[in-house]
């Protein structure tokens, strides 16, 4: 599974100790990306039509994706 480009590699590595020992093994970085991304398509489908929406405010935090590339707004 690839979050934003990352592959599991990328991810696992992410997670390392300060030795470089990984925190997370790939079965697990698996696991929490398809379980996020089930969240995620579950509140995206979500009937909102009992709701009388004006307007949707949405905001997110500008987080570093890849090193050394520009920041990107995560929502």
């Amino acid at each position: 599974m690839h979050a934003r480009g990352l592959s599991t590699r990328n991810i696992e590595a992410l997670f390392a100790d300060e030795t470089g020992r990984s925190l997370l093994g790939r079965s697990a970085v698996s696991t929490i990306t398809e379980r996020l991304w089930a969240e995620y398509e579950g509140f995206a489908s979500r009937d909102l039509s009992e709701f009388n929406v004006v307007y949707l405010f949405v905001d997110g935090i500008a987080e570093r994706l890849h090193l050394g590339q520009p920041r990107d707004a995560v929502l």
